[in-house]
């Protein structure tokens, strides 16, 4: 798998990734479109959606305990892990946050199923193994607040 934005040919296809770091279904979703994105010359676009700001603090009712549980804790660092995403897009980082986002659902997504919650200090992590300087990240995701 390769990063798409980086290989497309000038003539691909725009294709707009809506993701939500909280998401499991978006993180499939982003799976599949890196996979297939070399092969249909597919140009691939990262954009914020925050179920969070959709839906308000609570998951939507008849969700599984054990999901609710997770979705609750992990709204939290998606908000924060999506204003390091709009930062690095303002700075047309296409690519960066590619990375920083296979990395994020890396760890919260693969290991297991149902995924636990994030750490809270995974996007820290992620932002540096990502090699981003962690002072230009650092105070969009440590702010407290929702």
């Amino acid at each position: 798998m390769t990063t798409s934005h980086a290989h497309a040919k000038s003539t691909g296809c725009r294709v707009s990734i809506y993701v939500d770091p909280a998401c499991p279904w978006t993180w499939i979703t982003s799976q599949w479109l890196r996979e297939v994105a070399p092969h249909r010359n597919l140009d691939l676009r990262w954009r914020s959606l925050s179920l969070r700001l959709r839906d308000g603090d609570q998951p939507p009712d008849g969700m599984p305990a054990e999901i609710r549980a997770l979705a609750v804790a992990a709204r939290i660092q998606s908000h924060r892990l999506l204003r390091v995403v709009e930062a690095l897009r303002a700075a047309s980082r296409e690519d960066d946050v590619d990375r920083l986002y296979r990395l994020w659902g890396g760890r919260v997504f693969v290991p297991s199923w149902p995924p636990a919650p994030p750490r809270p200090d995974l996007i820290g992590e992620i932002v540096t193994v990502a090699g981003l300087p962690a002072g230009e990240a650092a105070p969009r995701f440590s702010d407290v607040s929702r």
